[in-house]
């Protein structure tokens, strides 16, 4: 029996068509043009179909897996730019803070002040005025 299936007539068992799919570099193209006296038998037809949409999918993991791979890569070379750079932003400002103190700028003591406010350590977390005094509280 060929790739073709005969219309089974009145009390005649339909011919069954061949399921073997013609080879990926033999197949027919799905597209007819004028001049085709055949069309493809429906068993090719599906096998066609059946293929491209197996290479369709085959594409699109293959440019998701790309398109990951990529992502990981500038996302890795970002993170580590993103790193230098924060780390040449420190290493100037620090040059910039230390050196007034280095060179006998503001006391210890003033450094302190500075810090914790007036009162030092240990009344840093007292209400200042400002502050938000909460619900029905009165502000410092």
């Amino acid at each position: 029996m060929g790739a073709y299936a005969e219309r089974a007539g009145p009390g005649e068992e339909p011919a069954r068509l061949d399921p073997a799919p013609a080879q990926d570099a033999e197949r027919r193209s799905l597209t007819l043009t004028p001049g085709d006296d055949l069309p493809v038998s429906l068993a090719t037809a599906v096998a066609e179909v059946l293929a491209v949409g197996e290479r369709r999918e085959l594409n699109l993991e293959l440019r998701l897996q790309a398109w990951r791979e990529g992502w990981l890569a500038g996302h890795e070379v970002g993170y580590r730019g993103g790193y230098a750079q924060a780390e040449k932003d420190m290493a100037r400002r620090w040059r910039e803070i230390a050196r007034p103190v280095a060179r006998g700028g503001p006391s210890f003591a003033e450094l302190e002040r500075r810090r914790w406010g007036p009162g030092g350590r240990e009344h840093f977390a007292d209400p200042r005025p400002g502050d938000y005094p909460g619900r029905g509280g009165d502000a410092a």
